[in-house]
Parts: structure tokens; sequence; C-alpha cells
């Protein structure tokens, strides 16, 4: 670009239109700014070109952005990286690839014809709400595809799996298995498991297979970074540490203390985990609980049943266990992330955090942009609130939602839940009304689309709230796209307790900035998905590599 290079940690960006909160801090808007400097990897200014490149003075050449747009890098508060990451090293069964279970089957049997005879067949991401038979694979269709070897075929989103004769007889799971707690065995009429296991009753078949090789995870977790940072995310919440894997933990410390170039990470850990004490030293800001399961599955817990049936979902824990757990977290000083969807689960996770308090002091949720750095609980998901709002309200909970699944499982809530019901899904406009930051995120790869984590996929969804195939799920609870942003960087850093730091284009607070080529504010929402930073900073540093190869 023609410019010498200035001293290390300084750099002006100059000739951009910069992107700031408004004077209620909930809006990302356009401001008067032209120009940001980078000092020491924070920013050290804001302002017009001129006052910057004064500044700057003559510690180097400033970077002109040729009008380009400068915003807050992204906060994804609730993704899964390392099972990001594991998905590659699987065999990918999601839509619209594989829309039909030959397709499924076809891509199970090439696996198990690749691998050595007897080793697992481990697929994930099918939706059976968008396969074409409209239904749960089962065993016997794994065993055509597979029938000399163990297989196991997850769900998208991540709470049930399906399990070939095989391998159910390697877990010795059959008919007098009792159903685990918090998990269920389907059976049929018979009492012969079909094969698919919801929830707590995967870990019989999960728990048995082959953990995949540590330096093969480690060098995919890398390249899951390297993806994230390429979406313009600078910092992510992994959701589950401790989950998936026995080293996963190690595998994680390992990769952050070389291997990454990804975004800045903080973690909700699983209990067992934090129990055990093996986190190695990560940090941990709050414990992962699980209050039911999910929407599309039918194992979200409901006030009113399902659509067609009289199910109305399953809660992991009873009540009483569930405020004991959590009560166990604050004792620890963490506060919890607890996994709600359904009405009655939502309603259950705030009664039991009422009754265990606060893990540390907290200050007004209707913080302006400065943000804080308070310890708040978090209900992650927050599918369907209800009246439990007001009290999340009171208790200062934050909502961390996906309205990606608006988009990529919406015509599976119109099936389960009804036009009513799933327009009232993912409240965004409502919880804001009501004072609640929302902090928005992917939740990937537990979403029935391809490219998962991509941010833009949230933001669109939010502000259109229409479905893949079009239709439309409460226009009333839509928001603009100056406010999704802010859900999906100011609110989402407050929830990771890093409101002092990061999520917002401010004097002090790190250089986490992404360099767009078109105005989000100004675009289509349809359109945005197309939109990818050019230059992605992370604490100042250029992640993509983009300056350097220039």
């Amino acid at each position: 670009m023609g410019r010498s290079e200035p001293p290390e940690g300084t750099l002006a960006l100059v000739n951009g239109r910069v992107l700031t909160f408004d004077a209620a801090g909930a809006t990302l808007a356009r401001s008067r700014a032209t120009a940001v400097l980078i000092e020491r990897g924070r920013i050290a200014a804001i302002g017009d070109d001129p006052a910057i490149v004064d500044r700057l003075g003559r510690r180097g050449d400033p970077l002109d952005l040729g009008g380009k747009v400068v915003a807050p890098g992204f906060v994804d508060a609730h993704i899964h990286a390392f099972d990001c990451a594991l998905g590659s090293l699987k065999v990918s069964c999601l839509p619209p690839a594989v829309g039909d279970l030959s397709s499924l089957k076809a891509r199970l049997a090439a696996r198990a014809a690749s691998i050595p005879v007897g080793a697992w067949v481990v697929g994930e991401g099918y939706d059976d709400m968008r396969l074409t038979e409209r239904r749960h694979p089962t065993r016997l269709d794994l065993d055509e595809a597979v029938p000399n070897q163990p297989a196991v075929v997850t769900r998208v989103c991540g709470h049930m799996c399906v399990a070939n004769t095989r391998a159910l007889s390697v877990a010795g799971v059959e008919g007098r298995t009792p159903h685990p707690p918090g998990g269920r065995i389907v059976r049929d009429a018979a009492g012969i498991a079909t094969g698919l296991l919801l929830e707590e009753a995967q870990g019989l078949i999960l728990d048995v297979v082959p953990p995949a090789d540590d330096e093969q995870i480690a060098l995919a977790l890398a390249s899951t970074g390297r993806s994230l940072v390429a979406q313009g995310i600078t910092t992510i919440c992994e959701a589950l540490l401790g989950a998936s894997h026995p080293r996963e933990a190690e595998i994680w410390t390992r990769v952050l203390s070389g291997m990454w170039d990804g975004p800045k990470v903080r973690f909700l850990a699983d209990r067992r985990l934090l129990e055990d004490g093996v986190h190695h030293d990560l940090p941990v800001i709050g414990t992962k609980l699980f209050a039911d399961g999910s929407v599309t599955g039918r194992t979200a817990a409901l006030s009113q049943p399902f659509e067609g049936g009289t199910d109305t979902g399953m809660l992991i824990h009873e009540p009483r266990r569930l405020a004991e757990l959590v009560g166990r977290s604050v004792e620890r000083g963490l506060p919890v992330g607890i996994h709600a969807m359904g009405d009655r689960a939502i309603a259950a996770a705030v009664a039991a955090i009422e009754l265990a308090g606060p893990a540390a002091a907290t200050s007004d949720m209707a913080a302006g942009s400065a943000g804080t750095n308070a310890v708040r609980h978090r209900i992650e998901h927050c599918s369907l609130p209800g009246p439990s709002l007001a009290a999340m309200r009171s208790l200062q909970i934050v909502p961390v939602p996906q309205p990606v699944f608006l988009y990529a499982e919406g015509e599976a809530y119109l099936a389960q839940l009804g036009r009513d019901r799933s327009a009232h899904a993912y409240p965004l406009r409502t919880m804001i009304d009501l004072g609640l930051r929302p902090a928005l995120s992917s939740d990937a790869p537990a979403t029935s689309t391809e490219d998962a984590s991509d941010p833009w996929l949230g933001v669109r969804a939010a502000a259109t709230r229409t479905t893949w195939a079009g239709s439309s799920l409460g226009a009333r609870e839509a928001i603009t796209v100056g406010r999704a942003l802010a859900c999906y960087t100011a609110n989402g850093a407050s929830a990771l307790s890093l409101g002092h730091r990061t999520g917002s284009i401010e004097i002090g607070k790190d250089a986490d900035l992404i360099v767009l080529p078109a105005d989000p504010l100004g675009s289509d929402p349809e359109d945005l998905v197309r939109l990818r930073p050019e230059l992605v900073f992370i604490e100042g540093r250029d992640a993509l590599g983009a300056l350097r190869r220039t």
C-alpha cells in the first residue's frame, strides 16, 4: 500500500467510516469519525483524519481504508469451537447435501469402506425435519449402510443420536437397559430399541466411541480458530468445555499456548470438569448446566404440548436438583449458563438462579456501551421465555439466544410449535424493550446450515425472522440491523464479563476491529451473508495477515 511500517503496536486507520454506539448505547450507528488510532493493542483515539494523522506524527504512514467501514469485531457468546473441529473429522450429514435417508446411508457407507474393518463410523448433522422422509433414521437404516461396523450419527441439535445394531451391542444397550437419568432410550411397540437415544442416553453410545487422535483434533481446532477470524469473530465463549473429549481441556491448553491464531476465548465448563478440578487454568467464566433439550427434537420442556401430540418434552433435572447445581456453582464463585429452550425449563432455570443468588456483585443491566465486567448468570438459548422475561430482568439474567435457528430450523419450529408459539420464539424486541441485553450467538455447529458460525446469518435472521423456505416467524419481534449488531458485539462482551475491554469502538478498549467493504447498516439484510471482512484486528494484531500480503 506504499506505506512505511509504524513502530510495533501503532497503527492509524484513516479515510474510513467508523461505527460506534448511539447515545443510549443500544444500537450500532454511523458516526462522524473517519479514523482510529491503535497503540499497544488498544484504541488510543477516534476522530477525523487530520486529528488522527497528527496524533500518529512521524511514527509511520496511516492506512488509507478507501471509505471502508470500521466496526467492532463480533463476539460469539455461545459457540462450540471444539465440536466444530471434531465435526470436520466426522461424516457430515447436514442438509441440503443430505436431504433423504438414501443420501445419508450413502455417506455412511462410503466412510465405512474407507476405514479399517471394525472401526467406528461416526456422522453428525442430520435433520429429520429436512429429510424427505420426515423421520429419524433407525438402527435398521444404519444397518443397511454399515452392517459390520459400529456406527452412530448425531442429530444436528446435538441432543440425540442414532446407533446401528452393532453399536448398541458394543455399548451393551438391550431391551432391559434402563433409561439413564435425564435421558431416554426410544423403543418400538415391542420394546426393542429403535436406535434413537435422547439427551443423556446418548452417553451410552458416545462414551464408548474411541476418541479421535489428539494431534488431529489440535490441528482441526487451530484451523477452526482461523476460520472464525475470517468471519470477523474476535471473541468467543466456548459453551461446554469438557463434554466432548476426555482430554478436551488439555487439547485447548496446548492449542492456545502456541497453535491458536483465532479469537480470544472464554469458557463455560461442564460441571463435572469443575468438580474434578482439571480445567488446566483455562479462563472459565461460568458453569454450564442443562434444564431441557431441543425444540426441534421435541425434548424442550414446554408448558403446553408439542403440536400433534400430548408430549411436553423433558426436564433434564428435577427443579430441586437444578437449584442445587446452581448453588454449587455460586459457592465456587462462578455464575451459571443454563441451557433452557422451553418455557417450562426457562421458568425452572430462573427459579433455581433466584434461589441460589448472584455469583458476584452486579451492576445495572441497562449499562451503556462502556459495558461492565460484572458477573451475571445466563440462560442459553432462551427460546420461549414467555412470562419469565420479567423475572430475568429483575434478577439481571442475561439471555443468550441464537436467532439463526429461526432461519435454519424455523420450518421445524412451525411443525413442532405451531405458528403462534413460533412467532414468540427468540423475542428479541421484547427482551430489549424490557431492558434486557440479549447476547446473540451461533451455537455452531448445532444448527442445520453450512457455515453455521457465520454471524451474519444471525444478524439477518434477527432483522428478518424468515426461514430458509421463506416463512415469516413473528415480524413484530424483528429488530434493526444496528440493534442486532449491538447484541452481537457489546452485549456479547458484557455476557462474557468483558464489556470493559471489548465489544465497542471506544478509547481504552482493546482494538478488536473489523474492516468491511460495505456498510451493513445500509445493506439489504438478505445481502449481509455475503459480507466478509477485509481486515480483522485482535488487540491491534492483523489477525488475517492481510497487511503482510500487501
